[in-house]
């Protein structure tokens, strides 16, 4: 579902139903993870032999995913780029979209979103305020994108590298 939410991120023309829609979904996203965070609890609690964590920790890690994702939303509805830039975001957003699974090192988007952050660096500088602003909105995004595919990537680590 979380890679639902961010493919619909990744077309950008949310109209005012869409975005009551967008909104009804991270709700229902959110008492989901937190239902599935009980869940984990109560299955690590009831077994005796096993002291795995990985549920839980996996919960944990797709709820903080999620709240990077909530600030993210917040930039996509105040996005005002050029078509370039737009298109170039899109795409990558998409990407991501279909390529976060739960085995998954990040490590190939990663770098996909340097390569994306070195060509937003190679363009033309903003010419006047609004422009200024809507590239701050942008880098902020790729920002939060990074942190979101850094837990991912942290937790692969940590659960499959051991």
């Amino acid at each position: 579902v979380i890679e639902e939410v961010i493919a619909n991120m990744s077309e950008m023309t949310l109209e005012n139903n869409e975005k009551n829609l967008m909104l009804d979904l991270m709700d229902e996203i959110e008492k989901r993870l937190y239902e599935s965070k009980e869940t984990a609890y109560k299955i690590v609690n009831n077994n005796f032999f096993k002291s795995s964590s990985y549920y839980t920790d996996y919960i944990n890690m797709r709820i903080n995913q999620f709240h990077i994702i909530k600030r993210m939303r917040v930039h996509f509805e105040r996005f005002n780029i050029p078509v370039e830039q737009m298109k170039l975001m899109s795409d990558f957003t998409l990407c991501v979209s279909e390529n976060i699974r739960e085995i998954n090192d990040c490590k190939e988007l990663l770098n996909d979103l340097e390569i994306l952050r070195n060509e937003f660096k190679k363009m033309e500088l903003p010419k006047s305020r609004e422009e200024f602003e809507s590239r701050a909105q942008l880098l902020q995004f790729l920002n939060d994108m990074e942190e979101f595919l850094l837990i991912k990537r942290s937790f692969f680590k940590n659960k499959y590298n051991n």
